[in-house]
Formats: C-alpha cells, sequence, structure tokens
C-alpha cells in the first residue's frame, strides 16, 4: 500500500485573519495538514490565505488556482478548502479536453496532491 502523501499549507503573508491554523483532515485518502508557525513554508508546501469577516465567517484561498473554502471557524473553511481542491482537481481531470490554463491548474494540482 502506498504511503499518504502529506501536503502542508502555511497562510501567506497576505493572511488578514490574525488567527492560528493548526489543523489536519484526510479528504479522498489525501492527508492535508495546515500550519500556521510563522515559520517559511517546508519544500513542496504551498501557502494560503484566511481572511475572516463577521458576516462571511472564514475563508481559506490557494492563490494560484484561485480554489477556496469557507465555514464558521477557520479550521471548517479548511476542510472545505481542502475538499474543494480534490473535487476541482477530479472534474479537471475526468474532462476530455481542457484550455491551456485549465491544463495549468491540473498539473499544479497534481504536482501537489500527486497523480
Amino acid at each position: 500500500m502506498a504511503a499518504t502523501a502529506v501536503i502542508e499549507f502555511h497562510p501567506g503573508a497576505a493572511a488578514s485573519a490574525p488567527c492560528r491554523l493548526d489543523h489536519q483532515v484526510t479528504v479522498g485518502g489525501q492527508v492535508f495538514r495546515a500550519h500556521s508557525n510563522g515559520a517559511e513554508p517546508s519544500l513542496g508546501a504551498i501557502a494560503i490565505t484566511v481572511e475572516h469577516s463577521a458576516e462571511d465567517g472564514f475563508t481559506v484561498e490557494e492563490p494560484v488556482t484561485k480554489t477556496f473554502g469557507v465555514g464558521d471557524t477557520v479550521e471548517e473553511a479548511f476542510e472545505d478548502f481542502a475538499s474543494a481542491l480534490v473535487e476541482y482537481r477530479t472534474v479537471l481531470s475526468a474532462e476530455e479536453s481542457i484550455s491551456e490554463r485549465l491544463a495549468e491548474h491540473l498539473n499544479y494540482l497534481n504536482g501537489i496532491l500527486g497523480n
């Protein structure tokens, strides 16, 4: 059985919410781990932004594909975000023909989530 890849997410410098995000979730056999320890992301990690508003709750977004998740808590938003990444890759992979930009998104997602 192949080892499950672990993806580390670090809130980007532009994170507007002064919150900590130390959470792990598994979606479709893929482990997603978030760290907000202020350290530089390790090799292979991607930066995310975390925003918060009183009306909309928390939003977690990845800047390359603009994939995002929302939730009442930062953990719920991260879980929604992880599900959205997996679903977006699934949709792109199922298409017979996609644009160059979407092919770049698919390659990017395969790079961080594995093939």
